[in-house]
């Protein structure tokens, strides 16, 4: 009788552990796919917005462009841009990335009003013969384009990549954004 009791524990404990150990199994599977599916979603508002950057640089390069049709299409540019922070807002980002992903949304919102204020200054400087005020101007909000590719990856990126190493989640790969793809462009 002894000896059964001992046997019986000893399953119990074996039981317990087994069902420990596929619970955490579960529970990092649950974890890994629910940053798998967040950083895919972000991936997916990123990834648009940095079309939308690579749209913006041949319409800035587009020689011969009048004022009018340059600001009609920049205003689509900004619509579109408006729509991914939109989508990015809506997101529910696992609770270790909530401030990463508020990062995020900071860098498509640069990339709004970065696009804005060049709708701006084109618009105050489309009459002037003031060369220098004008690339003064335009510059100030290139800067701002430029800001959100270093707020993307310095206060997003690097840190989500950070969140996912120190909870042990492999396979989950933390998207890149860059809207200013070539800042030669933008620069005097």
């Amino acid at each position: 009788p002894l000896l059964r009791l001992v046997g019986l524990i000893a399953f119990a404990i074996l039981l317990v552990v087994l069902l420990v150990l596929w619970a955490q199994g579960c529970s990092n599977d649950h974890q890994r796919g629910a940053y798998q599916s967040y950083m895919r979603d972000v991936g997916t508002a990123g990834g648009d917005s940095a079309k939308i950057g690579g749209q913006l640089a041949e319409l800035l390069t587009t020689p011969g462009l009048k004022e009018a049709d340059m600001v009609s299409r920049l205003d689509g540019l900004i619509q579109q841009e408006k729509q991914d922070v939109a989508q990015a807002q809506k997101l529910h980002p696992p609770g270790p990335v909530r401030a990463e992903h508020d990062h995020a949304v900071e860098a498509l919102q640069f990339r709004v009003s970065g696009m804005q204020g060049l709708r701006k200054a084109f618009e105050a400087t489309a009459k002037s013969s003031d060369a220098i005020a004008a690339g003064q101007l335009l510059s100030a909000q290139a800067q701002r384009l430029l800001a959100s590719d270093v707020i993307w990856s310095d206060l997003f990126k690097a840190p989500a990549e950070q969140v996912l190493k120190a909870r042990s989640v492999s396979g989950v790969l933390v998207p890149a954004s860059v809207f200013v793809t070539n800042a030669d462009l933008y620069t005097a």
